[in-house]
């Protein structure tokens, strides 16, 4: 048994080592995506596209992410582009292979929309991890509330229907350590940028949304237009009545989120990759949508397989690997 795990260990070595490995390949390059994470800490208006656009050179490139994102990744700010680049795919890995807590993690970093989301430099593997280790860590409330918190001030749009699993299944102090968590990076942000900072960001940030809609369209997991209300009630429903299982509900929360979305991309499908992982490795022939899910191409496709698996009663009968205890205390 000491054997198989230990070679089950040095594969999860190799497999972390190669994923790393890609993205020292690519650093002199640069993904576009994570080159505007790091010119917004090198410029003094991260949200006007003239200014990323003095620091990166010509082309538009708009900074999207809220003042609070810009507070948590200040470190890029002291770093050269190609290390912050490394270190960025490497703590992400590393974050979504920890967030598991098994032998299997690093089956995750094969799924597709996991390696396009970490080689671009995207926050979908950090945002994955963030919230299936919330939704997995409910019985250590402080922690689980920092993650939701954390993963809040990073895609809030992602993160719209988890306070329903929260509220529905009691857990008041997640509840309370993520409300707190928020407020405490979002005061930080308006303390280091000034009050302006949040004005600038929705002002962008509406400039953002309708200029993607033009390039970026077939790249979209959410639905068009009014068709997106159909998931968020569905996914507020389901989150709601399956509160007693959190990383059934939080899942399909997140999905429902996605396709739900004014802004999801196709890289943001890594986001349900533990999730759906877990899932598969909960079963046998139930655990066929998810791994389906896991393999496709990042597209809206697996995010639609996963919502369908996780919502169907016979896929899952309350099985969790991680079953959390009930945070019943009002205080």
């Amino acid at each position: 048994m000491e054997g198989r795990v230990s070679r089950t260990v040095l594969a999860a070595q190799l497999v972390f080592a190669g994923f790393v490995a890609v993205a020292v390949a690519l650093q002199a390059h640069g993904p576009a995506d994570f080159k505007i994470f790091w010119a917004a800490q090198h410029t003094s208006a991260p949200y006007d596209p003239a200014a990323i656009a003095r620091v990166l050179g010509p082309g538009l490139r708009p900074f999207s992410y809220p003042p609070t994102f810009l507070l948590l990744t200040t470190p890029l700010g002291w770093i050269s582009q190609p290390v912050a680049y490394v270190g960025w795919v490497a703590l992400s890995a590393m974050a979504l292979l920890a967030s598991l807590r098994r032998l299997a993690a690093p089956l995750v970093l094969f799924a597709p929309a996991v390696f396009l989301a970490g080689i671009i430099g995207q926050t979908s593997l950090l945002m994955g991890a963030a919230l299936f280790a919330g939704a997995t860590l409910l019985s250590r409330p402080m922690i689980a509330g920092v993650l939701f918190g954390l993963a809040a001030c990073i895609k809030p749009q992602v993160v719209v229907l988890a306070p329903l699993v929260l509220i529905a299944g009691g857990h008041w102090r997640v509840l309370a350590a993520a409300a707190a968590t928020g407020l405490a990076v979002s005061l930080g942000a308006t303390a280091l940028y000034g009050f302006h900072i949040w004005a600038d960001w929705l002002v962008s940030l509406q400039t953002f949304v309708q200029s993607n809609d033009v390039a970026w369209q077939d790249r979209y997991l959410s639905l068009p237009g009014l068709w997106r209300i159909a998931p968020l009630a569905i996914g507020a429903v389901a989150a709601w009545r399956l509160a007693d299982d959190p990383e059934r509900a939080i899942g399909i929360a997140v999905a429902a989120a996605l396709l739900g979305s004014l802004h999801a991309m196709d890289y943001d499908a890594a986001i349900l990759a533990p999730f759906a992982l877990s899932a598969a490795l909960a079963g046998w022939w139930v655990a066929a949508p998810f791994v389906v899910a896991l393999l496709l191409p990042p597209s809206i496709w697996p995010v639609l397989l996963f919502a369908a698996g996780r919502l169907a009663p016979a896929g899952w009968r309350g099985v969790s690997q991680h079953p959390a205890k009930q945070d019943t205390s009002q205080g």
